[in-house]
Parts: structure tokens; C-alpha cells; sequence
């Protein structure tokens, strides 16, 4: 079970930071934009699967149930929006995508605030969780396949036609991790609960670890994004956390105020380094 929470942890921390650090490396550039609320949708799922497992109060659980639900929806259409316009953007699509985002919004209402696709979640023996499923989870599974399967044609079309390798390979690293991880989140989230097999949502945690693990190879060899600017904005990440914790875990009242200090010192380093 600690294992468990350790991946969600590390899944979650690291799609937040991947998802703020290439926000920050380019806030205008529309790549980065959709890339970051993909970022920020799957730490969102991820935090309310942890929560699913950890509320006991049937009103807050259904309601963290069904915005798990709604979430996947806007990662969904993040992704088809990303796969259009990555590594440079099909025009023709535009009007696709508009459809696309207000049939999102759209169901993303219906899933949060209707019991049409999750009628509930049950605590079972155990403590396991069991969704009661809505009328139209069919029409959300259909959704989720039809969004995915869109997005891959779309990497796979751009492969067909574009010959210069560097995009090409950026292209090719994205759509592995891209495919493994959301096979793995179907199969996990949607196909083995609705066998009954619920303990199986624990596994989906893997499926964010893969796709961050592709995008960061295809940061450092290929060259996705600023490369220079993300890792000195990682390091002073990973400097402002080591400093937090050591001033969180200090015994002593002296102790903290010296953590404290060194917070915020390193804080106007770091905003000088970026």
C-alpha cells in the first residue's frame, strides 16, 4: 500500500512540475499552453483517485468520483488539441477542434453533475471503492476510445508526411509514450472495474509515470523544449524542496528560522536564474 501512495505521490509531483516548468519556459507559445493542462489534468486525476481511497463520506465521495470522471475529459481533448497543433499545426482541423471542445464541455457537465455516466461510489469489504455506473458510461467509453484513437491517427498522419528528422523523432518518442500510457489507463480505469476488478486502479498511477518518462527523453535528446532553461528552473526546484524540508523537519526553533532564511534567499537566486 505505501508503494501505492509512493507513485501517486511521484506521479502527481512530477506532472505538476514537468506541466509548470514548460508553462514557464514559453507562456505564449500555444504548444506549452495545451501541454501544461495536460500536465495540470492528469495530476488533477491522479489527486482525485488518491482522494477516492482515502474519503469515507458517501456525499464527498461522489462527488470526487465524478470529477475523476470529468477530468479524464479535459485531458482527452488536451491531448487531440496537442496532436494538432504538435509539432506544427494542421488548420483544416480547426474547426474539428472547435466541435470537439463543446462536446468536452458539454459532457464534462453531464459526468460532473448528473448521475448519467457514475451513479456513485461504494465503499466495499476491504475498503475497496466500487462505481455504480450511469446509463451513458457507453457513450463515455466511447469518448475516451474515439478521443484517443483521433490523437494517435493524428501523430501517425503527421509521421506519414513530415520528413525532417529531429520532428520526426519528437513525433515518434511522443506517440510511444503517448499510446502505452493511455492503453495502460484504459485498461486499468475503465475495462477492468467495470469487470469488478477495482483494485486494479492502483496500477493506473504507472500509465502519467510513462508518458512524463517519454516527454523527458524527448525533451533531453530531442530537443521538445528549452532544454536549458527547464533544467535550471529543475534545479532550482529541486533547491527551494530540499530547503522546505530541511526547515520543515528542524527539531529546534533555531532550527526553522534558519530554514526559513535560507528559503527565502534561495528563492531570489532562483528567480535570478530563471
Amino acid at each position: 500500500m505505501y508503494l501505492i501512495y509512493i507513485t501517486f505521490t511521484l506521479s502527481i509531483l512530477l506532472s505538476l512540475l514537468m506541466g509548470l516548468l514548460v508553462i514557464s519556459d514559453n507562456r505564449k507559445n500555444k504548444i506549452n499552453k495545451i501541454f501544461s493542462i495536460i500536465s495540470l489534468s492528469v495530476a488533477g486525476w491522479l489527486v482525485t483517485l488518491l482522494m477516492l481511497y482515502s474519503i469515507e463520506d458517501p456525499i464527498y465521495l461522489l462527488w470526487i468520483g465524478r470529477l475523476n470522471f470529468a477530468l479524464v475529459l479535459i485531458m482527452l481533448y488536451s491531448l487531440l488539441h496537442f496532436t494538432v497543433i504538435f509539432p506544427y499545426e494542421l488548420f483544416k482541423f480547426r474547426k474539428i477542434l472547435q466541435i470537439a471542445f463543446s462536446w468536452t464541455i458539454i459532457f464534462f457537465f453531464i459526468t460532473l453533475f448528473s448521475s448519467l455516466v457514475s451513479k456513485g461510489e461504494v465503499i466495499v469489504h476491504g475498503g475497496g471503492r466500487e462505481t455504480i455506473y450511469g446509463s451513458l458510461y457507453w457513450l463515455y467509453v466511447v469518448n475516451f476510445v474515439t478521443f484517443t484513437l483521433s490523437s494517435i491517427g493524428l501523430i501517425l498522419y503527421k509521421l506519414r508526411k513530415d520528413k525532417e528528422s529531429e520532428t520526426r523523432r519528437q513525433s515518434l518518442v511522443f506517440l510511444g509514450g503517448f499510446a502505452i500510457s493511455l492503453f495502460l489507463g484504459f485498461i486499468t480505469n475503465i475495462i477492468l472495474p467495470f469487470f469488478g476488478i477495482y483494485d486494479a486502479q492502483n496500477f493506473g498511477s504507472i500509465a502519467p509515470l510513462i508518458f512524463i518518462t517519454s516527454i523527458s527523453y524527448a525533451i533531453i535528446k530531442h530537443h521538445l523544449f528549452s532544454i536549458k532553461v527547464i533544467i535550471a528552473e529543475l534545479l532550482t526546484f529541486a533547491i527551494w524542496t530540499a530547503v522546505i524540508a530541511q526547515a520543515v523537519m528542524a527539531e529546534t526553533i533555531n532550527g526553522k528560522i534558519l530554514g526559513a532564511v535560507t528559503f527565502v534567499f534561495v528563492i531570489f537566486i532562483g528567480i535570478f536564474l530563471i
